[in-house]
């Protein structure tokens, strides 16, 4: 989905960070001991647990931003996690770093470690994200991989979103692939033990591939809207590469159209559709945000605002049942010790 250019206060702590200590996943019906390091392998996923099991690692997520600035993460998450944990997913993907941030902009460390091992405790991983201003030497990602960059709860670290679409509106397509080298350096240094990734809008050219594995990638993700499936998009994909898989990074759309009907059923319909159709990834989104405003996409979107399965208020509509269902039929690990 485009987004607006998020620009964030960088923020440089003046205190020691205190030790903490993970949590380990001791939930009733949680199995998952967390991630002790994760890669891409031939078209797959795979994870070292903490505990030392191995497995092929399925992503079946959602992305979550409650509110545009991500200022409402550490209100609203204990309300959202029974949520996500509802429809059976097992991996978030957020569009900045998870966690507690004061009104000034400042990070609070504590909370932010308390966010990140409740979702340890749900056995939820996480892909982190990180915009072109937080991959700054010395910015916001690289404060926050120092502290939670090992954390288990965190799989992948995400660099930017869909750029491809704003070359030259925001920045040029030089200072980004430049800004993402340096990013990925940043990212390798504090979380060498997790995937490095970033997100190109719809399937990229050769040219634009080379250029991401250049830069040190392990992991393209890509979003995708092309209405009720993906096309060949999963042949295209494995035409281009002999060892990433197939991971959307978005994908799904609105239950309101640009006329402000209901779409809520045609919601549901393109959803279990598309997860039918692929192999792993991060649905767009868990809840409806008023901010993105009431105006359509494309007709295969709908309204950007109603892209949630639940509305802005965390009631669910119809696709979340479908979401379960779907959801619900995937194995999430596939033991390989």
């Amino acid at each position: 989905m485009k987004k607006n250019l998020l620009v964030f206060i960088m923020f440089f702590c003046t205190f020691a960070f205190p030790a903490y200590i993970y949590a380990a996943g001791s939930s009733a019906g949680t199995e998952f001991s967390g991630v002790k390091s994760a890669k891409v392998s031939k078209k797959k996923i795979i994870v070292t647990e903490k505990n030392g099991n191995k497995a092929e690692y399925v992503i079946k997520g959602v992305c979550y931003a409650p509110d545009v600035n991500g200022d409402l993460y550490c209100a609203d998450y204990h309300k959202d996690l029974p949520l996500i944990k509802e429809i059976g997913a097992n991996s978030l993907r957020t569009y900045r770093p998870l966690g507690c941030y004061y009104s000034d902009g400042s990070f609070d460390i504590q909370n932010s470690l308390d966010i990140l091992n409740t979702c340890l405790n749900e056995g939820l991983t996480i892909t982190v994200g990180f915009s072109y201003e937080d991959m700054a030497d010395g910015g916001l990602m690289e404060q926050y991989l120092k502290e939670f960059g090992d954390h288990p709860a965190i799989i992948a670290v995400g660099l930017g979103n869909e750029y491809n679409y704003h070359y030259d509106e925001w920045f040029s397509k030089e200072e980004w692939l430049e800004r993402l080298a340096a990013g990925v350096k940043i990212a390798k240094k504090y979380a060498p033990n997790k995937i490095i990734a970033t997100v190109h809008g719809e399937m990229p050219s050769k040219a634009e591939y080379k250029e991401y594995t250049n830069a040190g990638v392990h992991l393209i993700m890509l979003n995708m809207y092309r209405g009720e499936n993906f096309g060949f998009a999963s042949s295209d994909w494995y035409k281009m590469t002999k060892t990433m898989p197939w991971v959307l990074s978005e994908f799904g759309r609105g239950s309101l159209d640009g006329e402000g009907n209901d779409t809520s059923h045609l919601q549901k319909n393109y959803i279990e559709n598309l997860v039918k159709s692929m192999e792993q990834g991060y649905l767009f989104t868990l809840v409806d945000d008023p901010g993105k405003g009431a105006y359509e996409i494309s007709p295969n979107i709908g309204r950007e605002d109603s892209m949630g399965i639940y509305d802005a208020d965390r009631n669910p509509k119809p696709a979340v049942q479908a979401v379960k269902q779907e959801y619900n039929t995937i194995e999430g690990m596939v033991p390989l010790n």
